[in-house]
């Protein structure tokens, strides 16, 4: 377990903490992924997409809003659920030796769970993420409508997966 677990967050570390430039503008610090797992129906969540929300704000973070499905059952279908959301929060329960899955739940960086409406762990967990070396140098560039990538690995860094993806802020 601890061999996924440490590639799933040198994947997260690696793909978005050490970007140098995106769409052409230098990163002033290190961009932080965090993924909030939330439905329509938990009543619990609404703080937690409030939280998220002003993380959106943050020019070091990317917020994403996974809508899982398994709160479908409760009568009505929640519009923005996917599978692949709920698989998604699986795997990184699997991978992070956990017992449930949960929402509102946050995963900073791929490696931290936070309950999403838990203000000082998301806190700390962005703070460790901010103490971390860089793993690696990657510069992406846009040339005649493609994106164009350079990967230069800090020397010692462990062998890691880039994923690269698109989103509507």
């Amino acid at each position: 377990m601890q061999t996924r677990r440490s590639k799933i967050a040198v994947a997260a570390m690696l793909s978005l903490a050490s970007l140098q430039l995106i769409a052409g503008r230098a990163a002033a610090s290190p961009t932080i992924f965090v993924e909030l797992f939330t439905s329509q129906g938990c009543y619990s969540c609404p703080p937690a997409d409030e939280v998220l929300g002003k993380l959106a704000d943050r020019d070091d973070v990317v917020a994403l809003s996974l809508h899982v499905d398994y709160w479908d059952y409760l009568g009505w279908r929640d519009t923005f659920a996917q599978k692949a959301f709920t698989n998604r929060q699986f795997a990184y329960r699997d991978a992070m030796d956990e017992r449930v899955v949960y929402t509102p739940q946050m995963i900073v960086q791929g490696a931290s769970p936070v309950t999403g409406s838990h203000g000082m762990g998301l806190k700390d967990a962005i703070e460790k993420v901010h103490a971390q070396p860089d793993m690696a140098t990657i510069e992406i560039v846009e040339m005649g409508g493609a994106l164009k990538g350079k990967i230069e690995p800090i020397a010692d860094a462990p062998e890691a997966t880039l994923y690269m993806a698109t989103y509507t802020k």
